[in-house]
């Protein structure tokens, strides 16, 4: 099985069961159990584990009736009913309801149209960001790329904006601007913010990004790490130096600090940064997001539901 599965309600979600080795007669047990303990599938088979790799399983989930967490269990029994081995993978269903389209009106700055084209699909009230959008209308930034001076001076207008007390939403942070050399330095005139940008992926140390109970969040998992759920969203890198109020931190420590401190005594310095925050800025407010969210817009309904509550909590549309 895949290690996570997301179906929209109402999809087909295959799932398969491939064996490692073995040629012996057995029994095969797949099982779908919701969160609350409740059974919605039950398979059990009688096969043959066959030398070599072979397909033991193949169906399709008829998920039109379901919503929220469920985790597939499967087992293979020995005809003794010894258990030879056993696995299970968690998946979830987003029901109609819970990717509904927010009721509101929001502006774009968007150089490579990404943002709009999904945004176009929803039948969600969209406008152009220039220097006349009102203050209350919260701007959704994609790629921060300028190409010509009159980008740049859109940037420099929507530092203006929420100078003034405007709300802009930056979805994709700052990009990827992590050099080998050290941690690069983003900072005005064309953000209304100042960070330092850091890789954030462990190899055999682990970085734990963890998400706080936020409105963004409504419906998903927070209050602890982001685990399988979020595992096409979550930050590879992060921000450090950043005021404003983190909603996602990602927590690590310097493997090659100046002391490249190699054995037992240790590695390098701990050190934190906000995969997600608002930060203040003049009367107004920015939402720095580093999360992989207009990759998977359309893909992941996880990244739809992110942007959908975004733009619900930035309006005021949840009020």
């Amino acid at each position: 099985f895949p290690r996570n599965v997301y179906a929209e309600q109402g999809s087909d979600l295959q799932i398969t069961g491939i064996n490692e080795e073995g040629t012996i007669g057995a029994t095969l047990t797949v099982q779908v159990v919701s969160t609350e303990g409740k059974v919605v599938l039950s398979e059990e088979i009688a096969t043959e584990w066959k030398e070599g790799v072979s397909r033991l399983f193949e169906g399709k989930l008829q998920t039109g009736a379901w919503r929220g967490s469920y985790t597939i269990k499967t087992r293979i029994s020995a005809k003794n009913g010894s258990v030879l081995a056993e696995n299970e993978y968690e998946f979830d269903v987003f029901a109609e309801e819970d990717l509904a389209i927010p009721a509101a009106r929001i502006a774009v700055l968007d150089l490579k149209g990404s943002v709009i084209r999904f945004l176009q699909t929803t039948g969600l009230a969209v406008e152009q960001f220039d220097a006349s959008t009102p203050r209350s209308t919260p701007v959704f930034v994609g790629s921060l790329q300028p190409k010509n001076a009159a980008d740049r001076r859109r940037f420099i207008d929507l530092v203006k904006f929420v100078e003034g007390g405007g709300t802009a939403v930056y979805l994709q942070g700052v990009g990827m601007r992590f050099s080998q050399a050290g941690s690069d330095r983003v900072e005005v005139p064309i953000l209304p913010f100042t960070a330092r940008v850091e890789a954030a992926r462990g190899l055999w140390t682990c970085i734990p990004h963890l998400v706080s109970d936020h409105p963004i969040f409504a419906g998903l998992p927070s209050r602890g790490m982001m685990r399988g759920i979020y595992e096409n969203v979550w930050a590879t890198q992060t921000l450090r130096d950043m005021d404003g109020e983190a909603i996602i931190a990602s927590i690590a420590f310097d493997w090659f600090s100046h002391d490249h401190k190699m054995h037992y005594l240790g590695p390098g310095e701990s050190w934190w940064g906000a995969d997600l925050a608002v930060v203040p800025y003049g009367r107004g407010r920015s939402v720095v997001s580093q999360l992989r969210i207009i990759d998977n817009l359309g893909k992941d309904p996880v990244a739809d539901k992110i942007l959908f509550n975004m733009i619900e909590w930035t309006t005021g549309a949840s009020d």
